[in-house]
């Protein structure tokens, strides 16, 4: 049976106008990919330029961060050499050095990714913030990351007035994250601690969907019990009400930045009943869903 391919769930590249350059940071592609094992990577769709293999690797034009969220590989630089990247590493890619990077036949991978140049990243380069001899960065489960990397598809499918500036703010924080992260490092943290954020993560990823809060816990090695009592503690919230907040945060930004009905938030969202959805929607934040959108949007 033939190997099966990568599944790029979105992606964009996307042309940069003279004022988009003045701004000193500009988003040039953005795109999440789910990598079973034994397929095919990277995926031909990729247009020229990006698109490499393993024996010839590539060399990029421009930055981009790459973050792993599932499986592992490994990843290999002019300037950095080889190194094992997993879950929860984060790739910098600069642009004129040769690299590659490919996720182990035996587990694929699922990566984000964006696409970014100005002098404002230039300037961090020549001050030493990311030094191309360190291209990786081992930052574990980050469900901030995650998020970031969430807003910039959101504003790359919906191309509203200005998104451009608004991903670049959003990639200024991302790097920000990576530089704090990697500083933080060294002063380790709790195994509870990976799991919480582990956790955080998954619950993220899997926001249009209810969890299975007692596998995840198995899957992170917990028992049930103290998994949830130590996640309330770490959060607030317990796990499915964590989720929840989530899913309500989401739906507010949708309802807001877009023009999806109250139906399609609801579907986009998990929510099999829309009538159920709207009376929970009002319950968590004291509006309807379109009285919301009404004020959100100041009508």
């Amino acid at each position: 049976m033939p190997a099966s391919s990568a599944d790029v769930g979105y992606f964009r590249y996307v042309p940069v106008s003279p004022l988009d350059r003045d701004w000193g940071l500009f988003v040039t592609t953005v795109g999440h990919a789910h990598t079973p094992p034994g397929a095919h990577y990277p995926p031909a769709r990729h247009p020229r330029g990006y698109h490499f293999s393993w024996d010839a690797g590539r060399v990029l034009h421009e930055h981009q961060v790459v973050y792993i969220t599932r499986g592992g590989g490994l990843f290999e630089s002019q300037t950095g050499g080889q190194r094992r990247v997993r879950a929860g590493t984060a790739m910098l890619l600069f642009p004129g050095v040769w690299h590659r990077y490919a996720p182990d036949r035996s587990t694929g991978w699922d990566e984000y990714w964006v696409g970014f140049e100005g002098d404002y990243i230039r300037r961090l380069i020549s001050k030493g913030f990311f030094p191309p001899q360190s291209p990786t960065f081992d930052l574990g489960p980050d469900p901030t990351l995650i998020e970031f990397f969430t807003q910039l598809l959101d504003l790359m499918r919906e191309e509203r007035l200005g998104y451009q500036q608004l991903m670049a703010g959003i990639v200024h924080q991302l790097l920000a994250r990576i530089r704090a992260a990697a500083q933080a490092q060294s002063a380790g943290g709790t195994e509870m601690e990976a799991a919480i954020r582990r956790a955080r993560c998954l619950l993220l990823e899997h926001i249009d969907r209810d969890p299975d809060i007692e596998q995840m816990a198995r899957d992170l090695g917990l028992g049930y019990a103290w998994f949830r009592q130590m996640f309330k503690r770490h959060t607030g919230l317990a796990p499915h009400q964590y989720h929840l907040q989530l899913r309500i945060h989401k739906a507010r930004h949708l309802l807001a930045e877009t023009n999806f009905t109250v139906k399609q938030v609801s579907a986009q969202l998990g929510f099999a009943d829309t009538h159920y959805f709207c009376r929970l929607f009002r319950k968590k934040t004291g509006y309807t869903p379109n009285a919301w959108r009404r004020y959100a949007r100041g009508q």
